[in-house]
């Protein structure tokens, strides 16, 4: 949740690339993955994202637009119509 929380607050993410992460953070988009135990990755994208306000600003808002888009109820409903669509599109 802290991330799904994050992004809603239009903040960039640097997380561990584990688990469902990759699911909601685009690397250089709306954040940074780093690999477990990666400490000079995590110093490395802070100091990146200390130094950028711009960089921060806009990869920030990419992730609050990825959060409503794919992670809202009405997201999902739209994502799902959109496979469904396909999947009746590709049948015929």
């Amino acid at each position: 949740m802290t991330l799904l929380e994050s992004m809603c607050a239009q903040l960039p993410i640097i997380a561990t690339d584990v688990g469902g992460t990759r699911d909601l953070v685009v690397h250089g988009e709306s954040g940074y993955l780093i690999e477990p135990g990666d400490v000079d990755g995590i110093a490395r994208y802070l100091a990146v994202l200390a130094r950028d306000e711009e960089m921060r600003q806009r990869m920030g808002r990419a992730a609050g637009r990825r959060q409503i888009r794919e992670f809202t109820l009405d997201g999902m409903v739209n994502s799902y119509a959109r496979l469904f669509k396909e999947v009746a599109d590709s049948a015929h």
